[in-house]
């Protein structure tokens, strides 16, 4: 088994502990949804590529699902399904970027997509990697349906609109 495997499973185990007690056994499959900003192979980058990594590595025992956007789809809106590296997912093309707006990310169509996902998937957990481009609203949707959630935190997008605590010119922002 893979590190990242071995982790993923001692987290399924956590969760089932501390987030689901009663409700799953050790030997039922965890339906998990990994919610993340965008995903290989329309982006690449840290969070996407552990993202993907971390659903594979989870499909090896659980059921995992992708949420995403692509924000480059040139004029069309569209929700798009398929599979990367076997792993099914839902990403939702925008012709807009709402990312530089951290605390103002909101947008209705996402919601409304994650939520049929979530009628169509019925997740276990919601495992959120990042909101960046989708929408602040969504651990709430999740959390009033009872899903237990989660968030890896991989940047500082929630409190700065650069993510990484610095001024164009390097210069720490405080």
């Amino acid at each position: 088994k893979s590190l990242l495997g071995k982790h993923a499973s001692e987290a399924i185990h956590a969760a089932r502990k501390h987030f689901m007690p009663g409700v799953l056994t050790e030997t039922n499959t965890v339906k998990i949804l990994q919610v993340v900003h965008f995903s290989p192979p329309y982006s690449i980058g840290g969070s996407e590529l552990y993202t993907r990594d971390l659903a594979r590595a989870l499909s090896a025992e659980h059921e995992a699902h992708l949420f995403f956007t692509i924000p480059e789809s040139k004029n069309e809106e569209r929700t798009l399904t398929g599979q990367i590296d076997g792993i099914p997912y839902c990403a939702l093309q925008k012709n807009y970027a709402t990312y530089d707006r951290p605390f103002h990310e909101c947008d209705r169509r996402v919601d409304q997509a994650f939520d049929r996902l979530l009628d169509h998937f019925r997740p276990d957990m919601v495992h959120f990697q990042h909101l960046m481009n989708l929408s602040l609203r969504l651990p709430g949707i999740a959390k009033r349906r009872g899903i237990a959630c989660c968030y890896t935190l991989h940047d500082f997008w929630l409190v700065c609109p650069g993510a990484f605590l610095l001024r164009p010119d390097l210069s720490l922002c405080a």
